[in-house]
């Protein structure tokens, strides 16, 4: 693991970021992720894993016993509230809707102004 594992500069976190492993051939690997995150687990206290958008097939392989699910909420709308009941009624009772403190849904650009890309 000390291949991939990174301290991060501004806290006592260690982070694994994003690779860019072909995404096909990272997934014929995927039935060796209980054993990791196993692995991960008992080395640290807690596990984030950002799985980008997922449905709860493919976070099946991820959870164990303990295991928490949140679902980013940065704008309210049917596709998240779909998500969130296709996981609520997949397994996933005890889901957390989270939106970064502070976020304020971005407004439409000032006459003669344009919104960055």
């Amino acid at each position: 693991f000390s291949d991939v594992i990174h301290a991060d500069l501004y806290s006592d976190c260690h982070v694994i970021p994003v690779g860019n492993a072909d995404p096909v051939r990272a997934m014929r690997a995927a039935d060796r992720l209980p054993i990791i995150m196993q692995s991960l687990t008992t080395a640290y206290d807690l596990v984030v894993v950002e799985c980008g958008p997922t449905d709860a097939q493919g976070i099946s392989r991820l959870v164990g016993e303990g295991t928490e699910v949140f679902l980013s909420l940065l704008e309210p709308n049917d596709e998240v509230a779909q998500a969130a009941v296709e996981l609520i009624e997949s397994g996933y009772p005890d889901l957390t809707l989270v939106t970064p403190v502070g976020h304020q849904t971005p407004g439409t650009p000032l006459p003669g102004r344009r919104s960055a890309a």
